[in-house]
């Protein structure tokens, strides 16, 4: 009898493991990790992931303890050419990706309007930014030459015509600079608090952002104002006021 009774419970003891064994097993295939540190996505400095619904998440401002650094933060572009090779382009989130261009311009001995970059489907521009095209460290440019259709020698489909649609979630600024009668603007997401402009400012002009003040009607605008604490609803004007150098 007693036997029968360890058989028994030998038994239901291997019916308990056989049926735990399909909670175990749930990743089918082995796991691969896309990007390293040296894409700059170093993502410690995030607070905690809080209960938000989707709508909200899309509308999270970064934290005040974002540095510079991390908004504009230096990932890696890589680009898949001619179905042939892929380069790594070490590309600022706000800087353009001009620089792709020129380098298979140089490369392909072609005019840069020869020099076609597509992700997802979408034709880039030498203007775009890895911020503006929403690149992901797990993206992929495909990039081609062709002798018969670009989106940069075409006036129709050009920059200045594709920036002048807004979405909107967005309001355009215009930037005026001392001695320069060209305004030149940007858009800002009415969420995004004004830091992001002087980054964008930063990257076009070429100017140290610690060198420069924007200015709304004579007031300083501060990098953690927003759209709606300056009360602007698009078009506005203002002013860049270059420090002087000591």
């Amino acid at each position: 009898m007693a036997s029968n009774s360890e058989n028994t419970n030998s038994n239901i003891q291997n019916t308990q493991n056989t049926a735990e064994t399909p909670q175990m097993l749930r990743v089918l295939g082995p796991t691969i990790v896309i990007g390293d540190f040296y894409d700059g996505y170093d993502m410690s400095y995030l607070p905690p992931r809080s209960k938000r619904s989707k709508k909200e998440e899309v509308m999270f401002i970064p934290p005040d303890e974002c540095t510079l650094e991390e908004l504009n933060r230096t990932i890696n572009v890589k680009v898949y050419w001619r179905e042939t090779s892929t380069s790594t382009f070490p590309i600022r989130m706000f800087q353009s990706i001009e620089s792709i261009f020129e380098h298979f311009v140089k490369i392909e001995q072609i005019n840069i309007t020869h020099i076609t970059l597509t992700l997802h489907g979408k034709i880039l521009r030498p203007t775009d930014t890895p911020r503006s095209i929403n690149y992901k460290i797990s993206d992929f440019i495909d990039g081609k030459i062709d002798f018969y259709q670009s989106s940069i020698s075409d006036p129709s489909k050009n920059n200045e015509a594709k920036e002048e649609k807004l979405e909107d979630d967005e309001i355009k600024i215009y930037i005026m600079q001392k001695d320069v009668r060209k305004r030149i603007f940007f858009t800002i997401k009415k969420n995004e608090k004004m830091i992001i402009l002087y980054i964008k400012v930063s990257e076009k002009l070429g100017l140290d952002i610690e060198q420069f003040t924007l200015l709304l009607d004579g007031d300083n605008i501060k990098w953690n104002d927003t759209v709606k604490t300056l009360d602007l609803e698009g078009d506005e004007c203002v002013q860049l006021d270059e420090k002087d150098e000591k």
